[in-house]
């Protein structure tokens, strides 16, 4: 899923705009909310490690991500999805508390690569020119802190760790850095019966 790439630095949410290419559109969260799993998911294994996060249709790990983060204390969140593209790709801005926001972006990955973090850090933490030769443009949403947030597992290569330690070293006192995998995202989601339920079914 492509990134978000402007030219313009805000404090808050931003309405719909062009981005890199992109097309940006707030999403309410009633529509992210009504997303329903159109695809079959595997049956269901008592004491399995990890949910299947793979399995989800984007659109409703999309969902996922958005009642996750709207769950958590903070002063609100914005959804921003894109227009044009069978699987739009989702950021989440989190207002954590005033002049402090986060950054989650949302990517169904079946396997992640030391390479797709970087890529996915990079493209919003150094995007490039929207013109060749042109300035550099600011980061979207001046996010203090950005979270991949991805259904692949992130906690057993530790190729992995160690890229996204070294882009937290490169990136220290700027930028926030964060992977959210499939074992954390399981972890977070272990005392929310009724969220798992509505996701995954009664299974």
């Amino acid at each position: 899923m492509p990134d978000v790439e402007s030219d313009d630095r805000v404090d808050g949410p931003r309405p719909a705009g062009q981005a890199g290419g992109v097309e940006l559109r707030e999403v309410a969260f009633a529509e992210l909310a009504g997303v329903q799993q159109a695809s079959e998911l595997p049956t269901a294994r008592a004491g399995a490690p990890n949910l299947p996060l793979g399995e989800l249709d984007p659109e409703v790990l999309e969902r996922l991500a958005a009642e996750m983060i709207k769950r958590q204390q903070n002063l609100g969140a914005h959804f921003y999805g894109r227009r044009g593209q069978k699987q739009h790709g989702l950021d989440v801005l989190e207002r954590e508390a005033v002049g402090s926001n986060s950054l989650y972006q949302v990517r169904r990955y079946d396997t992640l690569t030391p390479r797709k973090i970087t890529s996915a850090v990079t493209e919003y933490a150094d995007p490039k020119p929207l013109k060749k030769g042109g300035p550099k443009p600011a980061r979207w949403f001046t996010a203090r802190r950005y979270v991949l947030f991805t259904s692949a597992e992130f906690e057993t290569e530790t190729a992995l760790q160690d890229k996204l330690e070294e882009l937290q070293e490169q990136y220290a006192g700027d930028l926030v850095i964060e992977v959210w995998g499939r074992e954390m995202i399981s972890g977070k989601l272990r005392d929310a019966g009724p969220l798992v339920n509505s996701v995954f079914g009664p299974d």
